[in-house]
């Protein structure tokens, strides 16, 4: 079937009358654009009783060799009566040329995922950033119309930042250039749709239990208004299920969705649960993508396509990967999300941002005060999850300053951060960034790492914004890590500060350190004896495992762990871990491999301990296994008890009194 244009560059004015499907436009000209920018566009009708199939979206590309004034250009198509944003895309010059009847131009245009337009009202918009004062166009112009497709009327929207659904009619106080476009084919959708449920998993996840599956019968449902559960998605097969909506219960539109939280409980963020027969989380976190929705004109899913990450119980290590097809033709997997823009805050000198991108890709952020001349800011990784935070403190005295972000070279793996001179900032309020070591070398002088043989190790850098107790954990890592900490601005001039091996789970490394305000740390990763993988570091003011809801996992029959109580506190209904006293416990939990006695011990922690295991998934169902303050003639603590496999234990360590300290913790099961 061949392909169509429907096409508009022009100024506005009254328009005259269709005839033989062109629409002549007187040409005007004047001032393009309003301060702060414009969505412009214009509303059309189709009648062909068969529909049409838009498969593309474009902007008029001046010259054929570059954007009007160098810009880049957001498209949408709306439904006309409803607002819903059935499609949207990005234009820039590398998408594709495509040939125009006008003079003067062709069209930039890029392919969406087809959706179905039945007879009906619907409307084009391009957003128009400032372009200048006085920045004159003047093109003759003529409208391309095809059999069954009706220019109705021009319309634009006033919003700098936002693209958003023309609405307001002509006249206009100044001539307007609308040039969005797109792609058809007539009749209805004939694709080669199909329902595909397809997911991996970690071996430790909860869920996927390390499965990989691939289901084809799938169902697809909505809910509507009901409290918590409105305008969630219901995708399953098999008796898996994944559930999703957006920020403030709002129906999955195309978009990405990042730092998702378990659904029905998510506050106003968005929600997401992905579950097996018989399995569900208490918590998670995650993000899903989706790539197509399209609904019903009774408000039920039509076509559907999305792929996901879950982490059970927000452990990194337990992950879950899908993709959901539901009557659709979006490639498996589908494209990744683009990087964007979510929120920057400026508090007195202190400028915050926080950005949306595809989990565990690199970029770089940058900076300039004239959009013209462009610096590095820093570069990272975006965490898991798909967010990553930005905090500049050089704003300060800055009349203008614009950000963006470009995607860095080589992914994750590039090891750009092989060398000292170029570490990676970490944002001052901490967090989880991911990399990899696997390119990685060491340098002439560099120390080892943890006190151990290292040979591949990449580095990061953090300034304390307070001072007070920091945790470094390198928990969820693929390898047999290394960690050093240091002050210093060179190699030749690091002065440790902290170092671990195998102190945290199974043979990652971690670390606490009182941390000054406004002192800078260096940080390196590497691998025992050059062993290497994928890189999870997570840096966070105080203690790691203060809370229930946070405590850190115990991995196997055999675990030593370190660890602090300094700082700890007392949750809510948490009850004493040995007779009346205590007060400032941490948590630790294991699940069984096997049945069979286990011993748990904090021999060598530098304070008089108290430990205790339990059962049970909250502090208010917790329920003792075992329990014990002093062991033999030492004031640290040990318990023993036969552990079911497959059972999860919980493992508090708190302080006599008000002891505290550091905590060395030792699990061993016969």
């Amino acid at each position: 079937m061949k392909i169509s244009a429907l096409a508009i560059p022009l100024y506005l004015s009254i328009a005259t009358s269709l005839s033989a499907g062109t629409l002549g436009v007187d040409a005007l000209t004047g001032s393009a654009g309003l301060g702060g920018g414009v969505t412009e566009g214009y509303e059309f009708a189709v009648t062909n009783a068969d529909g049409i199939v838009v498969d593309g979206l474009g902007f008029w590309d001046d010259q054929s060799d570059g954007f009007i004034l160098g810009q880049t250009f957001s498209v949408g198509l709306w439904d006309a009566n409803t607002g819903t944003l059935l499609r949207s895309s990005v234009i820039t010059s590398s998408s594709a040329l495509t040939p125009s009847a006008h003079p003067g131009g062709d069209w930039r245009i890029n392919a969406v995922p087809p959706i179905f337009l039945p007879p009906g009202l619907y409307r084009m918009g391009g957003l128009l950033p400032d372009v200048g004062a006085n920045a004159v166009i003047f093109i003759d112009a003529t409208l391309q119309l095809a059999s069954g497709i009706n220019l109705i009327r021009y319309l634009r929207h006033i919003d700098g930042t936002t693209l958003i659904m023309p609405d307001i009619p002509p006249p206009y106080p100044e001539a307007t250039y609308v040039s969005t476009t797109f792609t058809f084919t007539p009749g209805p959708l004939v694709t080669n749709a199909s329902n595909i449920f397809t997911f991996s998993s970690s071996p430790s996840a909860w869920i996927g239990g390390g499965n990989t599956l691939t289901f084809t019968n799938v169902s697809a449902s909505r809910t509507f208004n009901l409290g918590a559960y409105t305008d969630s998605v219901h995708l399953s097969s098999s008796g898996y299920e994944l559930i999703i909506v957006g920020p403030n219960l709002t129906l999955a539109r195309v978009g990405y969705y990042p730092g998702a939280t378990r659904w029905p409980f998510m506050g106003a963020g968005a929600g997401l649960d992905f579950t097996a027969p018989g399995r569900g989380d208490n918590t998670l976190t995650g993000w899903f993508n989706v790539l197509q929705a399209d609904y019903q004109t009774n408000g039920q899913v039509a076509s559907f396509a999305v792929d996901f990450v879950q982490y059970d119980e927000g452990n990194l290590t337990w992950w879950n990967r899908g993709s959901i097809r539901y009557n659709s033709s979006v490639p498996v997997p589908g494209s990744p999300p683009p990087m964007d823009f979510r929120r920057l805050v400026r508090t007195n000198s202190l400028v915050q941002l926080m950005l949306a991108g595809p989990a565990g890709a690199q970029c770089v952020i940058q900076t300039s005060s004239n959009l013209v001349t462009w610096g590095p800011l820093m570069t990272n990784t975006f965490s898991p999850i798909g967010l990553l935070a930005i905090d500049d403190s050089n704003a300060v005295g800055q009349v203008r300053r614009f950000y963006r972000a470009v995607s860095a070279s080589g992914g994750t793996t590039n090891n750009s951060n092989d060398l000292f001179a170029n570490r990676f900032q970490i944002p001052s309020a901490g967090g989880t960034v991911t990399g990899s070591n696997v390119t990685a070398t060491k340098e002439a002088g560099e120390p080892n790492h943890g006190n151990a043989t290292g040979g591949k190790s990449v580095w990061w850098t953090w300034t304390a914004p307070s001072s007070g107790l920091v945790s470094i954990s390198l928990d969820g890592s693929s390898f047999d890590t290394t960690l050093g900490v240091y002050q210093g601005t060179s190699v030749a001039s690091l002065v440790s500060v902290a170092q671990d091996d195998e102190g945290g789970a199974a043979s990652a490394s971690r670390v606490i350190f009182p941390a000054t305000a406004g002192v800078t740390y260096q940080i390196a990763v590497d691998g025992y004896f050059g062993a290497s993988g994928t890189i999870n570091l997570t840096v966070k003011r105080g203690l790691l495992n203060d809370a229930f809801a946070d405590r850190l996992q115990l991995i196997g029959s055999f675990d030593y762990v370190v660890g602090s109580n300094v700082g700890a506190t007392w949750e809510a209904g948490e009850p004493f871990h040995w007779q009346t006293t205590g007060e400032q416990s941490v948590w630790w939990k294991w699940q069984a491999p096997a049945s069979g006695l286990v011993t748990i011990s904090t021999a060598g922690s530098s304070f008089d301990t108290i430990l205790a295991a339990y059962t049970g998934s909250s502090v208010a169902s917790l329920s003792l296994v075992a329990n014990n303050d002093d062991y033999g003639s030492s004031v640290t603590s040990q318990v023993s008890f036969f552990a079911t496999a497959g059972t999860v234990y919980q493992i508090a360590v708190d302080g006599y009194g008000l002891e505290s300290g550091s905590i060395l913790l030792l699990l061993q099961q016969q």
